[in-house]
């Protein structure tokens, strides 16, 4: 069974975990205007590439203290990445990141955040480049939490 953990926004991330082979993706972006969007195309290509059997998405909320705007927009991608995983015909359920972080994150300090997804997958696929690219130097943060929500959704099969 191929499963995808996907984080939204505009720097999250996309994971395909088929038993031990795992692939992770920044959430791929294109610019329109002054403005950076979900490139829904390249989002449905790696849908369809990695052919996955169940999606878990990272469900989203407002947050108090960000703005309508921003919000808004975050709100919008979100609908955006369940609408084409629907289109796709591919089962999906939304996870709270309090989910899959108790699943996935146990014996970790889960207060630090997003190091705490970080330090997992370099634990866990040391193997694997979790930078967004060559030229960063840092882990991308998109990238190891839709692995933990992939790896969660592989441990609820």
């Amino acid at each position: 069974m191929i499963v995808c953990g996907i984080d939204p926004g505009l720097n999250g991330g996309i994971t395909f975990i088929h038993g031990e082979s795992i692939e992770s993706y920044p959430m791929p972006t294109i610019n329109v205007g002054k403005k950076n969007v979900l490139d829904s195309s390249e989002i449905a290509s790696l849908l369809k590439k990695n052919r996955p059997d169940r999606v878990a998405i990272e469900k989203v909320n407002a947050m108090p203290g960000q703005g309508v705007t921003s919000m808004f927009s975050f709100g919008y991608g979100a609908g955006i990445l369940e609408g084409i995983v629907a289109c796709l015909g591919i089962p999906f359920e939304l996870v709270t990141p309090q989910r899959w972080m108790k699943i996935v994150l146990t014996g970790l300090d889960k207060s630090e955040g997003t190091k705490s997804s970080i330090l997992w997958c370099q634990r866990r696929y040391p193997q694997i480049d979790w930078r967004k690219n060559e030229k960063c130097r840092t882990p991308h943060d998109g990238k190891t939490d839709s692995a933990c929500i992939a790896y969660y959704l592989s441990k609820q099969s």
